[in-house]
């Protein structure tokens, strides 16, 4: 045995070994290397993709803020000017910021653009005139200075109704807001 630990043998087997213990040091080094630039490049992506989402949020609170900012002013009709965006591209772009809330998860702005969405909805409602005569509802006059000309015909009791208000709507003189 003792001319084995002098022999070149044995000297062979030493280096194998420590080459064998180096091997496993440098792959063990390289493998929590690589793990931690997988952490890193994780953490980045998602900052990315957080600061994506945010300036997509943004964006789309900007578009809300210029919507109800450009389609709430009306200009009085004694300035002669047109109307700011008009209630179709108005629905249009509030349908557009629904549906991008909704993606990016804003429950909040959702939930801001459907309640303004009803609410437009419901003054091009009021501003097309009584609803009673198109639901068949009674024969009273519309409002104190305007009397309703023709009696409401009386609706078949089989034949449903193709419209059912779900929201009394009451008449306003004052139309859209103006500043």
């Amino acid at each position: 045995m003792r001319d084995f630990v002098v022999s070149p043998g044995f000297a062979g087997l030493a280096a194998l070994l420590a080459a064998v213990i180096a091997a496993c040091a440098v792959l063990y080094a390289s493998r929590r290397a690589r793990q931690r630039f997988e952490q890193q490049r994780e953490q980045q992506e998602r900052r990315q993709e957080q600061a994506r989402d945010d300036a997509a949020n943004a964006l789309a609170w900007e578009r809300w803020q210029w919507v109800v900012d450009t389609a709430g002013i009306e200009p009085a009709a004694s300035e002669g000017a047109t109307l700011g965006l008009g209630p179709a591209v108005t629905l249009e772009l509030l349908g557009g910021l629904l549906r991008d809330a909704e993606r990016l998860g804003d429950e909040t702005l959702a939930k801001a653009v459907a309640v303004y969405q009803e609410q437009l909805l419901l003054v091009l409602a009021q501003q097309a005139g009584p609803v009673s005569g198109i639901a068949g509802a009674t024969n009273k006059p519309a409002s104190a200075h305007r009397k309703s000309d023709t009696a409401t015909p009386p609706q078949d009791p089989e034949t449903p109704s193709a419209v059912t208000p779900s929201v009394a709507v009451t008449e306003s003189g004052g139309g859209r807001r103006r500043r």
